[in-house]
């Protein structure tokens, strides 16, 4: 108690160090709680489920499709799946769902677009989930016809039926079908990620032998003392054994059985890792400049310790109570951070994109403040230790002798806490580098398509109007086409199946000519309808050939566009116009005949090359099956901002047909954006870091500077007594700096090349070891060095050698 009176009276005369170093700690501790809040809640906390760390996601793959761009891991057939629930042992559930998009309709209001999902017998068994309010599904529900009950969202439920106790049992409108509400699902529960309403998963006699269309997304809950590597061989064994009776279409296939969390966190786990990293040297550099204070303190306060000592105070004694200092500094830091931790944490989510895994998990709750406590007291123990240590070390004799002068001998350690904080900041700005720079390789990719002045949105024809009725199908989106085209400040419009960046459906496609194909070993394709003018209003480039036109319909033979990713895979050096390819496996074989060939379009991803991608005429085929109407993604062009025209197309598309939900509304330029949302918030957050940690060096190298000057103040009036110019003082100085920053930019540099390996993941077309990058950060530490010492080395300069030399 002593020693915490004492401490708090001495930090009370002392106002300017305190709030300094309770700035310096509270910035590194402030950053460190909010990014710990984001990483917790993405990475570390275990899934809202029962004993989840037992929960896998299942897939089947076709490892030899991967270098013809088709994705690695596909979904399951339903035939497989019921295959592997029959044979497994490993898994204590097995269930699986596929996606269901819904309409919902209710009167007096537009209809609604819902992310609904279909789901088999034991989905919520394997999940652990019990609703609310209401049941589950029962044996005789998830039989094919009488599947007409639903599940709803807690969410769902509050917002669109005012959480109203009487929903049981009442009929909502899910595509132009009633269904029975029959329970609403706990607060929180979304599985997966958006869900809002649950229906089962019927299938006929001729859907549960269906071995080649992927539909169903496997999950399972592993059996006690089961491992992942054991559950996947068996299903191995027994899609092995499927591959042997049926070569033709499941040959060569293979299982594979992940981590439920793992697989949602995966792609963001390396930037939230770096990134905890790098806030982490920012926390370093802050207990090095407090560090500092203490020993610059230390040359004021070595005559008390010497008399402390001289009175009977052991080293020991000494040490706890400058730890007890630093403690005290820590912990009011720590309150300081904290404030600020709440205020950064805000600003995150706020930043954060919104396709960031389990957001809603992130908060400061009891597990960031165990984290803020224990960074509070493994920071006031590191920043005051050396101190410690270095000033409880009292030579009796010299210090009493001293008579206050002022001196001490700590320049070498606060030169070496410099250094280090200089290296730190290297390694923090080259990393901000190298996410500058790779962000702007990927903003300077060809998308393939003009995304200036677009508005988008999406409409979904109802099954029970729209579907095996093609010629409504086709009506419907020539009515929508002229309704749009109308309306003024609209110059161009169009429409596809899917837009870029938002979807690529795959189909097993092959070639006239080509050697026969199987379902096993067929290619696979992007595929997707357009209406005649979607390419130019997209400001998609023709290659070759020719652009759809409104003779290419359903009376005209079938033509199809390619893009140039097709034709250099499957002919190269090649004509490929007027080849023939067919979509699907017909027997006789419905032939397409290429007619132009365009630039590739990115559809996937920004950073992923353009897959192999085929167009048809909507207005000839809206879609490769015939009893499926599939959705519509109109794209208008405007002559002024496209938000402002967002409600006059919304409305022209409704007066098209009322009936159907008009949902997904944006900008072209938006949906571009939302792809580099990750990558613009891992760069925002290290250039944040980053500059946190050149102001806390250049703070730090400063003092050191200013330091030197008040110690060597003797030493510099004497060379100006004897004839030193200004800038002979002024270059003694500046040179202190340097050699500083010189070392600690070279430790940096090779700090800096072994953790950059580390952000490769994330880089894109930019080198870890860039060499521009590491130019670019010495010479923004060489100028800000020369100028923070600028300053001290002018105060320096101006030194009257009288008055220095009266001291004496």
């Amino acid at each position: 108690m002593q020693d915490l009176q004492y401490a708090l009276r001495t930090l009370r005369q002392n106002p300017g160090f305190f709030l300094t170093a309770v700035l310096a700690v509270g910035l590194g501790i402030g950053a460190n709680t909010a990014m710990f809040s984001i990483v917790d809640g993405v990475l570390l906390k275990p899934l809202p489920y029962d004993d989840a760390a037992r929960l896998v996601n299942i897939h089947e793959l076709f490892p030899k499709r991967a270098a013809q761009g088709s994705t690695d891991e596909i979904p399951i057939p339903p035939a497989d799946f019921f295959d592997f629930h029959a044979g497994q042992e490993f898994f204590e559930k097995l269930g699986a769902y596929r996606n269901n998009p819904v309409s919902l309709g209710k009167a007096g209001s537009d209809p609604e677009r819902h992310f609904a999902v279909a789901v088999t017998a034991d989905y919520f068994d394997v999940l652990r989930i019990q609703p609310i309010m209401g049941r589950l599904f029962t044996a005789a529900e998830m039989e094919y016809g009488n599947g007409s009950v639903v599940l709803l969202s807690h969410g769902l439920w509050v917002e669109r039926f005012g959480a109203d106790p009487a929903i049981l049992d009442q009929k909502i409108n899910l595509n132009g079908h009633p269904y029975d509400v029959i329970g609403v699902l706990p607060p929180g529960f979304s599985h997966p990620a958006k869900a809002r309403l649950w229906i089962p998963a019927t299938f006929s006699s001729e859907e549960s032998v269906r071995r080649h269309t992927h539909t169903l997304y496997g999950i399972g809950r592993l059996k006690d003392n089961t491992t992942r590597e054991q559950a996947e061989a068996q299903l191995q064994v027994i899609l092995n054994r499927i591959g042997e009776e049926h070569p033709e279409i499941a040959r060569d296939k293979r299982i594979l059985v992940t981590s439920m969390a793992e697989d949602l966190t995966g792609k963001v786990r390396p930037a939230l890792i770096a990134l905890l990293g790098a806030v982490g040297f920012v926390l370093a550099i802050a207990c090095a400049n407090v560090a500092n204070l203490l020993l610059a303190r230390g040359a004021i306060r070595k005559q008390e310790l010497a008399v402390r000592a001289a009175l009977g105070a052991a080293r020991g004694r000494l040490i706890f109570q400058m730890l007890t200092e630093s403690m005290l500094l820590s912990a009011a830091g720590g309150v300081f951070g904290l404030i600020l931790a709440y205020a950064a944490f805000f600003a995150l989510k706020l930043l954060a994109p919104e396709n960031l895994p389990r957001l809603e998990q992130v908060a400061i709750d009891g597990r960031a403040l165990v984290f803020t406590t224990a960074a509070v007291l493994i920071t006031g123990f590191l920043f005051g230790l050396i101190p410690a240590l270095k000033l409880s070390r009292v030579d009796l004799n010299q210090t009493l002798k001293e008579r206050g002068r002022g001196v001490s001998s700590g320049g070498r350690l606060r030169g070496a806490l410099v250094v280090a904080q200089v290296a730190s900041a290297v390694i923090l700005l080259t990393g901000a580098g190298l996410l500058t720079r790779s962000l702007y390789a990927l903003m300077q990719v060809d998308a393939g398509f003009n995304s200036s002045n677009l508005i988008t949105m999406r409409v979904t024809p109802l099954p029970t109007k729209y579907a095996e009725n093609v010629p409504a199908q086709i009506r419907l989106g020539r009515d929508i086409l002229e309704n749009v085209k109308a309306l003024p400040g609209i110059s161009a419009a169009g429409f596809t199946t899917d837009l870029p960046l938002q979807g690529n459906p795959r189909f097993m496609m092959h070639f006239e000519g080509f050697p026969p194909v199987t379902a096993a070993n067929a290619p696979f394709s992007d595929f997707f309808t357009v209406s005649p003018e979607y390419f130019q209003t997209m400001g998609v480039r023709l290659v070759k050939g020719r652009f759809f036109t409104n003779a290419d319909d359903d009376r005209a033979p079938l033509v199809c566009i390619v893009n140039e990713q097709l034709v250099r895979t499957y002919f190269p050096g090649q004509d490929a116009i007027g080849r023939r390819l067919e979509i699907g496996m017909t027997n006789p074989p419905t032939w397409r005949t290429i007619v132009g060939v365009i630039a590739d379009i990115r559809n996937v991803d920004l950073e992923k090359p353009a897959p192999v991608q085929l167009y048809g005429p909507y207005f000839q085929q809206p879609g490769v099956m015939p009893n499926f109407a599939p959705s519509l993604s109109i794209v208008a062009r405007t002559s002024n901002a496209p938000a402002q025209m967002a409600e006059s197309v919304r409305r022209a598309i409704l007066s098209a047909d009322n009936a159907q939900p008009v949902y997904a509304v944006q900008t072209m330029d938006e949906i571009v954006s939302s792809k580099l949302a990750q990558r613009k918030f891992s760069l925002i957050l290290m250039g944040v870091f980053a500059a946190l940690a050149l102001t806390l060096a250049v703070i730090g190298l400063g003092g050191v500077v200013s330091y030197m000057v008040t110690q060597r103040t003797q030493e510099i009036g004497i060379r100006v007594a004897m004839g030193a110019s200004m800038m002979d003082v002024i270059w003694m100085v500046e040179s202190h700096a340097l050699k500083l920053v010189a070392i600690g930019v070279g430790i940096g540099i090779c700090g800096s090349l072994l953790v950059s390996r580390a952000l490769g993941a994330i880089l894109f077309h930019v080198s870890p070891y860039d060499p521009m990058t590491l130019i670019g950060v010495v010479l923004t530490l060489i100028i800000i060095a020369g100028l923070s010492g600028y300053l001290p080395a002018r105060r320096a300069a101006r030194i009257d050698p009288v008055i220095a030399l009266r001291q004496e």
